[in-house]
Parts: C-alpha cells; structure tokens; sequence
C-alpha cells in the first residue's frame, strides 16, 4: 500500500464484473458475512481464497500474487453496484461520496459534542472503559485486506454496513492500478483523516495516563476507583470516601424525609437537623418538618 491508496495488479473490466456475478451467484451467504461483525473473520478468509482460485479468469497487470492491496480491492468491488461503476478509483468513491457520514470508527471515539464533552469530563479510569467499550466490544476481526483488526470502523451506505476494515485502511480511499498523486478526491477526506489522528493521540495519551495512575494509585475494593495510594499499608483496602460511607451506615440510621444517613443509629427522632426548623414557642425545643405542620404538636405554637 502506497500512502492514501491501494494499488492492485487487478484490471477492473468485465471479466472482474463476471466474477463477482458467480460469487453472488454461488456464495451469497458468504458475501452476506462479510458484512456480519461476529462472521467477518472466519468469512474473509473465505473469500480470498475464492478469489485466489478464480485468479485465471481475471485480467492482471503483473503475475505476482495477491497480495494485501488486491484482496482489499477486489472484496470492496464486490460488496458495491458494480455493474454501474467502471474503474477502481469509483469504487470507494462509491462509500466515501457522503464523506463522514458514511464512515462510523471507534478512533474518533465520539460522533458529537455531546459525546466528545461527556468523554473529556471523565476521569482516566472511565475514559480507558469508553476505548475499550468501542473497541469492537472485544470482538476481534480482520480487515477485508487481511489482517488482523482490534480497531474496528464500518463503511456503509443508505445506513447498511457493506465493509469492515481496520481504522489504517479506511484512510486508504482510492484503490487503482496506477497512483496518480494529483487527484483531487483526496482533498475531501482531510478532515476525516485528521479525526482520526486526533483519536489516535487521544487514546494514545489516555493509556499513558492511565499506565502512570495505576503506578501510583491501587483500586479501593468499593467503588474501584484509583484513589489509595500504593505505598498505603496492605490492610487499607477502601479508599477515604468509601470508609466514611461505610461508618456511617454501621453509626447513622437515615433520615425519613432527605434518607440521608445524618441521624445517630441510637436517636428516637426521625428527621434529621437539616430537614427541620425550630420551634418559636418560649422554652420549646422541639423541631418541626419543614412545610409538613404548621403547628409544633408539644406547645401548640406557629413554628418558625
């Protein structure tokens, strides 16, 4: 592969358009796989050794084997209306017409500002969950190329996914047999591809923040999060917040209007200081609900 294009020895003429017939023809489900995330990897496979047997019935511009940029090529071709296309250079034009709208990867992480303020807010630990979330969802497949993806991007059209590639390839949007460095459809997809690198930079860094935290930091076994320090004895096992959280439900029952736990466990009242006024009557003590009585009930006067 050769910067932003894949360069195949495969001619795209009618022979090539035969092809693709036969396959539909024969192996329609395998076709349908190809755009099945948990059926990709063992599917891809599959068709690249029908294409690697049919390689007599194809027009090629050298007798090398196929190699990664063809089987890229001729799957692409494949999974598109090829009979309304006439050249290579159509064929990924063919996804990419709608720019990013046609294109969903995990590298960019978020598809609004929305998601992209929300990802940002999170700390280190949460950021590292959304990567991994959007990571396949730990479904490991292959690029329609051949290699192995972890990093996994759809290309789709009218909102059906059609191919699943690697994040590095789907920067590769021409395919042709001769590189021609001056075409201008490569100026569309600039701010795609600064998308991605953005991305890429950004789960590069989160991953460098979260290596330096778990170096300093061990997991509170409550609420998981990086907050005790490493070099804290062994027996500290919960974090600061988590230890006060757990002493005051052993030392404080809760309120029954907030459910705070602010009432000490051995208290005969049942609210707590903060949801409740004092009473206005000489000598009275007594502590009403807010906005529950107008009168205190033990000297019968208006409350505060």
């Amino acid at each position: 592969m050769s910067g932003s294009i894949n360069i195949t020895i495969v001619k795209f003429n009618d022979k090539l358009k035969s092809l693709y017939d036969y396959i539909h023809s024969n192996y329609s489900d395998l076709v349908f796989q190809l755009s099945d995330i948990n059926r990709s990897r063992t599917a891809n496979p599959e068709m690249r050794e029908i294409f690697k047997l049919n390689r007599d019935k194809l027009d090629l511009i050298s007798d090398k084997m196929f190699i990664m940029p063809d089987y890229f090529a001729l799957i692409a071709g494949l999974m598109v209306n090829y009979n309304d296309i006439n050249s290579w250079e159509e064929v990924l034009k063919y996804y990419y017409e709608d720019g990013e709208d046609n294109i969903d990867t995990n590298y960019s992480l978020f598809q609004n500002d929305y998601e992209e303020h929300h990802f940002t807010g999170c700390d280190v630990v949460e950021r590292m969950n959304i990567i991994n979330d959007t990571s396949g969802n730990g479904i490991q497949s292959t690029c329609i190329c051949g290699h192995i993806i972890t990093q996994i991007c759809f290309l789709k059209k009218y909102k059906q996914i059609k191919l699943i590639i690697g994040t590095d390839c789907v920067e590769k949007n021409i395919i042709r047999n001769i590189p021609d460095i001056n075409e201008s459809f490569y100026n569309k997809f600039k701010a795609i591809k600064k998308k991605f690198r953005d991305g890429k930079e950004l789960i590069k860094k989160t991953k460098q923040d979260y290596e330096n935290l778990i170096t300093e930091y061990r997991q509170c076994i409550v609420c998981e999060k990086y907050n005790i320090k490493i070099n804290e004895p062994s027996f500290k096992t919960k974090c600061i917040d988590c230890y006060i959280k757990e002493q005051k439900l052993i030392n404080y029952k809760q309120c029954d209007n907030c459910c705070e736990y602010k009432i000490r466990i051995t208290a005969t009242y049942k609210y707590c200081w903060d949801c409740t006024t004092q009473c206005l009557g000489n000598g009275c003590n007594k502590r009403i609900l807010f906005g529950k009585y107008k009168f205190c009930y033990t000297c019968n006067k208006n409350k505060t």
